[in-house]
């Protein structure tokens, strides 16, 4: 075994000075003593299955890694029965249908909430927003609809909104709620049942500013939310209100403030 073992150092030193670059696979572990005294500095790999596994635990130790196709980009989503990725998966939305009637001038976003939820739970189709709420809001970061009960504020039956990146084209503060409670709504049981739940609720419209890009250290829980997205994966991301229970430590995203009824 030491003579196989030391031509094989031989001929990857050989190959190393040749070429600079030697692609090693050894599934069983057999010569793993061998690579004693080699560098290693990444891997490459035909076909990347997503970032849980070896792919990203390589990259989290600082190896360079590269792959020819990736499952998802290259395959999955490529196939004309598969579904292409959202963008911004937090904008995806039922069928959007606005009634005629509108809502009245300077009403409060969580009035408005309540009313737009309880119209589409009756008639599948949303209240128009007020011209205008009963003072400005500033939602180009995002809007969120929640319902909690009032004789238990911890127990919340449903959150649902979305957040606003900043190349995303912005519609304005009623059209956010009005987006932000049908998806809230559309969460609850259907038609009465749902109705029902969402009497025995109070509604808390939560509005983002401007989103803007930070780094580790400008992360402040108490002051801010935080947007997490993946580089490699645009779908896939997560997202925590300030002071949230449950984060102990700094986490973020800039002007997060509620309004309740």
């Amino acid at each position: 075994m030491g003579v196989i073992v030391n031509e094989l150092r031989q001929l990857l030193d050989r190959h190393l000075t040749d070429h600079g670059i030697v692609l090693w696979f050894d599934p069983e572990q057999h010569y793993e003593g061998t690579l004693e005294g080699l560098r290693v500095e990444g891997g490459v790999c035909l076909v990347r299955f997503g970032w849980y596994g070896g792919f990203a635990r390589m990259q989290e130790r600082g190896y360079q890694m590269e792959a020819l196709y990736d499952i998802w980009d290259d395959f999955m989503y490529q196939m004309p029965d598969e579904d292409p990725p959202a963008g911004n998966p937090t904008k995806v939305f039922p069928n959007i249908v606005f009634g005629k009637g509108r809502a009245a001038a300077r009403m409060h976003p969580a009035v408005y909430a309540r009313q737009a939820m309880q119209q589409w739970l009756r008639t599948g189709s949303l209240l128009r927003p007020p011209a205008r709420f009963d003072r400005p809001y500033d939602s180009r970061g995002g809007a969120f609809v929640s319902l909690r009960r009032r004789d238990d504020v911890y127990d919340r039956p449903v959150r649902e909104g979305f957040w606003h990146f900043p190349d995303e084209a912005y519609t304005g503060t009623g059209h956010d709620v009005a987006l932000a409670a049908l998806q809230t709504a559309a969460a609850l049981p259907a038609a009465q049942a749902g109705l029902a739940v969402l009497a025995e609720c109070a509604v808390a419209v939560t509005f983002c500013s401007a989103l803007e890009e930070c780094t580790v250290a400008g992360l402040d829980n108490d002051r801010y939310g935080i947007v997490v997205c993946s580089r490699e994966r645009g779908e896939i991301m997560g997202g925590a209100l300030p002071r949230m229970p449950g984060i102990g430590t700094g986490y973020p995203e800039p002007g997060i403030h509620n309004c309740a009824e």
